[in-house]
């Protein structure tokens, strides 16, 4: 299970995660009943792409919405009130503190939306959270030296060990 260590929400910096028994939660709740009455469970792959399809990033890394996407407050209450419970924990005021079902409730019920960022702030964490979850760590590709150019002089100063003055590298 991937979890968001230290994520700034509401009062504190908590742990999200979203093991199977809460994505199964999250797409029953976020579900919608057809004509003949019938629950029928929203994937959280269909909310992840409508959470996405609205967000944009800012030049200064804040999340922006950019009009458009079908995402439903409900969902991204769902989604992070799930995470908050799989995630168990989180720190306020320098102090740890369980997170069950009812704390993540009140959390939610308190702080979304936010008064200044309205929903955004909120679907972009809930999209955060989804996103882990399906595609797992986002690792930054380690940067490739640079290339050697095409002059292959003999110079000392294209030797690896140039300019070491005589050491070994052993010492």
């Amino acid at each position: 299970m991937i979890s968001l260590d230290s994520v700034k929400f509401a009062d504190g910096a908590y742990t999200l995660a979203l093991p199977l028994k809460w994505i199964v939660e999250i797409e029953q709740k976020c579900g919608a009943r057809g004509e003949d009455g019938v629950l029928r469970p929203k994937s959280i792959y269909t909310i992840h792409a409508e959470l996405e399809a609205g967000l944009g990033i800012t030049p200064d890394e804040t999340p922006a919405y950019l009009g458009g996407g079908a995402a439903r407050p409900s969902d991204i209450r769902e989604v992070l009130r799930c995470a908050l419970i799989g995630g168990g924990f989180g720190m306020v005021a320098e102090e740890e503190i369980k997170v069950g079902p009812h704390k993540a409730v009140e959390l939610v019920d308190t702080y979304l939306p936010n008064p200044v960022t309205g929903w955004v702030e909120g679907q972009h964490l809930a999209w955060a959270v989804l996103n882990a979850t399906i595609r797992g760590p986002q690792l930054k590709k380690k940067a490739e030296p640079p290339a050697e150019s095409p002059d292959h002089s003999s110079e000392d100063s294209s030797s690896p060990t140039a300019g070491n003055s005589g050491s070994t590298g052993s010492e």
